[in-house]
């Protein structure tokens, strides 16, 4: 299976974040432990971004054990830089499970994220 995936880091964190909007991909639980794994690509989270027609889009986060989490400021930072760059916008919107959150673009290389 290939994909095109991005590995971004936001305030010590790193991240894998695989764009979900045109195809999707399915990951076993297992496979998501192997890319997060130091040994392989190595992260703390993988992100899944999605296509949403509400908002600049939706995410989901797991967690380095497959598990899942409701939202990440960092990793929703990293992805709102990455669509701030596509979509050429400073206000940036994203859905995760705990809610939409919404990020500003300060400046090159500084996003803000309202938790």
């Amino acid at each position: 299976m290939e994909f095109k995936a991005y590995k971004m880091d936001g305030l010590g964190n790193d991240f894998v974040i695989i764009d979900q909007r045109q195809n999707q991909i399915k990951l076993t639980k297992d496979q998501i432990k192997k890319i997060c794994d130091r040994n392989f690509i190595g992260c703390d989270q993988l992100i899944f971004v999605k296509k949403n027609l509400k908002i600049d889009a939706s995410l989901e986060f797991y967690n380095s054990d497959g598990s899942t989490s409701g939202a990440c400021g960092n990793g929703t930072r990293c992805v709102a830089y990455l669509l701030y760059k596509e979509k050429n916008k400073n206000k940036i919107i994203l859905g995760t499970r705990s809610g939409n959150l919404e990020s500003k673009i300060l400046e090159e290389n500084l996003v803000e994220t309202i938790i």
